[in-house]
């Protein structure tokens, strides 16, 4: 009976085709439009699915760029107007950069970026999203460099907190939080502040996002209070960074002696290290 049945079939299909073949092209086309409607319908709505994906992917790493740029700028503007200093901005230069490789296995305490000396990166320069800092470059290879990011334990961040200017040192504290260190005990630090980074270390750019404090405990018998801060990065989801690749100089804390020596160094007057003895 089967057999019967696929022999019909095949008769059909034949006699079906041979009319097809004999028949014009205007009504072929005719009694092929609906069929092939339906069955290459969702095969162009998917191509119109990854075509607009792409778009937008595009848009998305542009706009994310651009908020790096700005981030930067703003971070160097802040830092000028108030010393009533000419506006000479020299625009930042980032690179964007991919992941492609990253250590899980304590926490993600080192990254593989896709670029290396080849695009002009070296060590020590910043690693940074828009959210705020990932880590620093460590070492670098023709077409790739690693990253010790913020929850390595031997990478060390000058910060500050964002509210109160209290300063401190931001260190690996467990798997997914850092620790604010060396804010005396009776330092003005609260639950919600908003830590960043201080430039006193040269590395890292001036008022660039850390995290947020997150835990705070005093204690009467110790100096130091215990300061938890949560990173603003999520070093389990990013894939797409960025290097900044302008050189940073360390940040001098405004005083009235740092301000006399610097005039002084612009007329050309030698100020002496240590007083001298009479």
């Amino acid at each position: 009976m089967t057999n019967v049945v696929a022999k019909r079939t095949f008769i059909i299909i034949l006699v079906l085709g041979l009319v097809l073949s004999f028949l014009p092209n205007s009504i072929k086309l005719v009694i092929t439009k609906y069929p092939r409607i339906v069955f290459l319908l969702p095969l162009d709505g998917l191509n119109k699915f990854v075509t607009y994906f792409h778009l937008r992917q595009k848009e998305f790493r542009k706009l994310h760029e651009l908020a790096i740029r700005l981030s930067l700028e703003n971070a160097l503007l802040i830092e000028k107007i108030p010393k009533n200093q000419l506006l000479n901005l020299n625009r930042p230069d980032i690179t964007r950069v991919n992941i492609i490789a990253r250590d899980n296995e304590t926490g993600v305490r080192f990254l593989t970026i896709n670029k290396g000396t080849y695009a002009n990166l070296k060590v020590n320069m910043p690693v940074l999203t828009a959210q705020g800092v990932v880590g620093k470059i460590i070492e670098t290879n023709d077409n790739y460099s690693l990253v010790e990011t913020a929850l390595s334990p031997g990478l060390k961040i000058s910060a500050c907190d964002q509210r109160s200017q209290v300063n401190g040192i931001i260190e690996y504290s467990n798997l997914s939080n850092l620790r604010f260190k060396y804010a005396f005990s009776e330092s003005d630090i609260l639950i919600g502040d908003t830590i960043i980074t201080s430039g006193l270390g040269g590395i890292f750019p001036r008022r660039l996002n850390i995290g947020i404090v997150n835990k705070v405990q005093t204690d009467p018998t110790r100096y130091f209070q215990y300061v938890e801060v949560k990173p603003m990065v999520n070093f389990n989801t990013i894939y797409e960074i960025f290097v900044l690749t302008t050189e940073t100089t360390p940040f001098e804390e405004f005083s009235p002696e740092n301000n006399i020596r610097r005039i002084l160094n612009n007329l050309k007057i030698d100020v002496p290290i240590t007083p001298r003895m009479r």
